[in-house]
């Protein structure tokens, strides 16, 4: 009861603005401009290992709502919007291969980062769009070494960094299966790549990536 008072009132004074175009409404980012900003397309020389598919570019909405959920520690907002991504539309690949019965298994955080933030943001984004998407996903990778953030590093760098950063946990389901890993950002696709080469290492038929923004690397 306390409860649905404190949030009447917070609504009453604060109401819920969208974070683009400031005007209030009840979503996080209004369907106009959500429409704007997505871009559901595909990327597919940022490696030669794995195609990964967005929704997002990286730029100042999509950076700020991110940015407020992975280091502000934001889990109201990360659930707001897994809402709004619940609403978008499958990769075309995996749609129009949908009987293939993809496994989706998200790129972890290491513990000591989920510890600090409080709450696995991957999962939480991505949570409504599994269920609404009526997919399996399984947590079978397991992030073993704490790397450091990868922006600043060069290539060489990344892929050093990541390397050997996974575990894979039940390797005999992933055999002959398709996968669809998932992921928040991708720049070069180095963290992707290494899961990538993880599961095909223990028979993964086909892996595919989605993530929810990919931002270029400078000079691109």
């Amino acid at each position: 009861m306390k409860d649905n008072i404190l949030h009447w009132v917070i609504s009453l004074f604060f109401p819920q603005q969208c974070i683009e175009c400031k005007t209030i409404q009840k979503n996080i980012i209004c369907n106009e401009c959500l429409q704007k900003v997505t871009q559901n397309t595909s990327v597919k020389n940022i490696t030669q290992k794995i195609s990964i598919d967005y929704y997002f570019s990286y730029d100042s909405t999509i950076k700020e709502i991110l940015h407020q959920i992975k280091f502000k520690k934001s889990i109201e907002l990360a659930q707001e919007f897994a809402k709004e991504i619940a609403a978008l539309p499958l990769p075309q690949e995996i749609q129009d291969k949908i009987e293939d019965h993809w496994i989706v298994i998200p790129i972890p955080s290491h513990p000591k980062r989920i510890k600090s933030r409080g709450f696995n943001h991957v999962s939480i984004l991505f949570g409504d769009w599994i269920v609404e998407k009526n997919l399996v996903t399984l947590p079978l990778l397991k992030r073993k070494k704490h790397t450091q953030a990868l922006f600043n590093l060069n290539p060489k760098e990344r892929e050093d960094e990541v390397k050997d950063a996974f575990e894979l946990l039940y390797p005999e389901n992933v055999k002959n299966k398709n996968i669809l890993l998932i992921d928040d950002i991708a720049t070069s696709g180095t963290t992707l790549a290494e899961a990538h080469r993880l599961l095909t290492c223990h028979g993964a038929k086909k892996i595919k990536a989605l993530t929810i923004a990919y931002t270029p690397k400078p000079g691109s």
